[in-house]
């Protein structure tokens, strides 16, 4: 996987990313958006919050940024996000 790459959650739902160097969970959506859960390198965690654009530098090396969090037709909350990491190594 190259960065930067494009995530597609369903609320409760994990997804492999970065090639599968980490998980990245969707726990939670309010007005404000999202909250993701990243697991990494044999148990690693950080719980972060996406807020509008702004991007997060997470603990294990990956940058977040929120694309969209909507409601899916089926009822449950689907979030975008940016995944961007260093593939330099």
């Amino acid at each position: 996987a190259k960065s930067p790459q494009t995530a597609t959650i369903l609320a409760g739902t994990r997804v492999f990313v970065a090639g599968g160097r980490a998980q990245l969970w969707f726990a939670f959506a309010d007005e404000s958006g999202p909250t993701v859960e990243i697991v990494w390198d044999k148990g690693n965690n950080q719980f972060v919050k996406l807020e509008g654009e702004e991007s997060v530098e997470t603990e294990s090396g990956l940058t977040l940024t929120q694309i969209s969090t909507t409601e899916a037709p089926n009822g449950m909350m689907r979030t975008m996000i940016r995944v961007e990491w260093d593939d330099s190594n």
